[in-house]
This record gives C-alpha cells, sequence and structure tokens, in this order.
C-alpha cells in the first residue's frame, strides 16, 4: 500500500499514541554512476502493521514508473532506481505510516559521470635525449567526483604509420609527469592526457605538439626578429584558428587559449569588449602601443583582428599563469595559505622550460590551527 504523504520533514516518528517507527542503522548517501542501478534500502522496527513509499526531493509525488521498483515489508523498504540520470540525483525520503503515525527517513543519491578531458594539452619541458616532463591543466567538471588520478598516453610518430596510442602510467596524481625512460633517443613523440575519477575515465585530452628527442640540448634563443601587426580587417579570428578554453578575463576582454588550424601552434587570444567606440579605440591604441614593444623579455602581439563585430589580438602563449593558479588551488585545497606569494617565489624548474614551481613556505599557516 502507498499513499501521497502530507507531514513536516524530519527524521522522526509523528506519535500520536502508542506504537512508534524506529529505523535501524539507515543508509545516508547513495552514490551511484550514470546508467547504473541505485539501490535504497532502510530497515525499521514497528509493533504494527505498516504502510510505506519513497518520494523524491519533498515533491509529496510517490515514485512510479518503469524504471523504479519498490519493495516493502512490514520491517523494511527498498527501492532500486535503474539506468540512472543525472537528474535522478537528490534527496529520497521513505514515508512509513502506523498506528502511531508517520516518520520518515531521508538520504541523498549522488550521481556521478566521467570527468571532461583534461583542458589543456600537455606541455613539454626538461627535455633530454631520453626523458621530458609533461604538464597540463585539469579538466573544467570533474564528473560530480573528486579528480582522482590520471592516465598519460603517448604515440610514436616517426615510422611508416603512427603507432597506436600507448600508456605510460595510469597512476598519476598530479598535473604533471615525468617521463623518465621507455623513449628512443631518435624518436618522435605526441603525448595526450586522460582524467580519472570514481566513476571511470574522460575522453583524451588534445594531443601535444610533435616531440622529436634528438632535439633535446638545442640552445634557446630569444626572439631577435619581431612582427608589425597590421590587423586583419577582412577575417574574423575564427577564420584561422581553433578557440579553447578560457585562460583569464580583464576590464577590457576575455583571453582563450587558440590553435592556428594549419600550424596546430598555441597561442592566447585576447578578445576585447569592442561594443561602443571608446572600447574599440582603446582596443586598437593597444595594439598600435605592442608594435613598439618588441623585447625578448615580453609577450609579444603576432596578429590582430578588427572587425565590426569584434576585435582581436594574436598573442605569445605563456603557461606560468595556470601553473601558478592550479598550484595555490592545491595549497588551498588543504586549508593552507601561503602568506608570501611573490615574484621571487615563483621560480622556473630550469632555464630552457616553461615548469615553474611554488617555494618558500616559511610564512604558510593551516587554517583553523
Amino acid at each position: 500500500m502507498c499513499f501521497t504523504a502530507d507531514v513536516t520533514l524530519n527524521n522522526t516518528a509523528s506519535n500520536n499514541s502508542g506504537a512508534v517507527v524506529e529505523f535501524l542503522d539507515p543508509q545516508q548517501q547513495v552514490v551511484v554512476g550514470v546508467g547504473g542501478t541505485a539501490r535504497l534500502d532502510c530497515r525499521f522496527s514497528s509493533s504494527g502493521p505498516v504502510a510505506s513509499c519513497w518520494i523524491h526531493d519533498s515533491e509529496k509525488v510517490v515514485l512510479e514508473g518503469p524504471r523504479v521498483c519498490v519493495t516493502n515489508t512490514n520491517s523494511s523498504s527498498t527501492l532500486v532506481l535503474s539506468e540512472v540520470v543525472p537528474a535522478d540525483a537528490g534527496s529520497y525520503s521513505l514515508f512509513v505510516r502506523n498506528r502511531g503515525g508517520t516518520a520518515h527517513w531521508t538520504t541523498s543519491l549522488s550521481v556521478i559521470d566521467p570527468p571532461e578531458p583534461p583542458a589543456s594539452c600537455p606541455f613539454v619541458s626538461q627535455l633530454t635525449c631520453t626523458s621530458l616532463v609533461l604538464s597540463w591543466s585539469g579538466p573544467c567538471f570533474d564528473g560530480g567526483s573528486a579528480i582522482t588520478g590520471y592516465v598519460v598516453e603517448f604515440q610514436r610518430l616517426d615510422q611508416t604509420e603512427p603507432s597506436d596510442w600507448t600508456e605510460l602510467t595510469n597512476q598519476c596524481q598530479n598535473t604533471s609527469y615525468r617521463v623518465r625512460s621507455g623513449l628512443d633517443p631518435q624518436g618522435q613523440y605526441r603525448f595526450r592526457v586522460r582524467a580519472c575519477n570514481a566513476a571511470g575515465v574522460s575522453d583524451p585530452s588534445e594531443e601535444s605538439d610533435c616531440i622529436k628527442m634528438n632535439t633535446a640540448g638545442e640552445p634557446q634563443q630569444e626572439v631577435t626578429s619581431y612582427v608589425e601587426v597590421v590587423p586583419d580587417t577582412t577575417h574574423k579570428a575564427r577564420d584561422h584558428y581553433h578557440v579553447h578554453e578560457k585562460l583569464g578575463m580583464g576590464k577590457f576582454g576575455e583571453v582563450y587559449r587558440m590553435t592556428h588550424k594549419q600550424t596546430g601552434r598555441v597561442y592566447a587570444g585576447k578578445f576585447y569588449r569592442a561594443r561602443v567606440s571608446r572600447e574599440k579605440t582603446a582596443a586598437r591604441q593597444e595594439i598600435k602601443l605592442m608594435n613598439e614593444l618588441h623585447h625578448p623579455k615580453l609577450v609579444q602581439c603576432l596578429a590582430a583582428y578588427d572587425t565590426s563585430s569584434e576585435i582581436v589580438m594574436i598573442l605569445e602563449y605563456v603557461n606560468y599563469m595556470r601553473q601558478i593558479l592550479e598550484g595555490i588551488q592545491y595549497i588551498h585545497s588543504k586549508h593552507i595559505i601561503h602568506l608570501d606569494l611573490k615574484p621571487e617565489n615563483i621560480v622556473c624548474v630550469n632555464g630552457a622550460g616553461t615548469l615553474i614551481k611554488i617555494i618558500d613556505f616559511g610564512l604558510a599557516c593551516k587554517l583553523g590551527e
């Protein structure tokens, strides 16, 4: 027997006289992956016959349908929900009525999915003839469950046909990984990464550039020739570039990671909010100034697009800031604050790579202690 409940939501019995329903060690939370089967069990004791039913998120509607199976006895009730979808997540309340009144117990159902792919392709630093360091950005959405690690894969390219993708490791705990062995000094490779959570493994990230191991040790020369940028008024940036994840935003616009459609090279694209003439003038002035700032220690403007609908600057891609933010995010997840974050405490691992480390935790402290 089932009924539509109309009672105050709490986890105690409404005792008019006599028999009271007592719940026996009921579930607090159930976690299931998308497409799986959720089983919600609740045992109780009662001195007389009972009627019980389940409702979802206090909607006061008895659960029913082809995916729902409810089994009731005088001492328990079980709800089995098959082919679970994200909309099934939420609170599930079991209402039990006997002669003494009505009681209910509420449990939480969490529906998780594999995470989205890592937000960036792997970037290479510390390249030697047989080893290198890969670093990447975590996924934008974790699927509703914490990221537990990453799978790193590689593909060899210097053969008649590219090889299949091969797993380097499935136990990487961070957003960087040192490849110490297994690479041919004369080989050419491409890398990609997958994110993992309790529900499964994501699709692969975008692939890295082709890495030639025999280029290790070549001198890293600073740029000495520069481009005089003339804004393209005929095309849009998206005609020539793929636009990927947002890297940041400021007072006048947003910055996205971009890859050139023909070469695959990575750049940063600054999209201006040029909605009125004053904003357009400011955007054009920045492009003009960048043409005067040609120096190896300054980020360079490499192209620009100026149309009626948008103004975009194509800049060198500098990966430092994302690494800093990921490091600080991890520190904060441990409830620790650095308290001395400044340029001299952010250092490059070596003179040629782009991998950074945050140092000097002398002033750091843990919140709540």
